[in-house]
């Protein structure tokens, strides 16, 4: 593996990025920022369609579609 160099404007940048994410004021050395990246949560498993009926209505006015097919399915 390369040795790369790099500066603190770069691990301070990457810092501020987890402590944004994961709504949090902890101060990270570069050897942590892997394990805080790795940790962060991105999807919490919810199923998208758990959300109020409501939230998707309201988006009736930027989204529609129609369908004329017929489908059937074999017996």
């Amino acid at each position: 593996m390369a040795l790369v160099l790099t500066d603190n404007a770069n691990y301070a940048a990457i810092a501020e990025a987890i402590r944004l994410k994961k709504d949090e004021s902890t101060v990270y050395k570069p050897r942590e920022m892997a394990a805080a990246i790795r940790s962060i949560t991105v999807y919490e498993g919810r199923c998208p369609r758990a959300e109020p009926e409501a939230v998707y209505l309201n988006a009736a006015g930027a989204l529609s579609w129609s369908s004329t097919a017929d489908i059937s399915l074999p017996s």
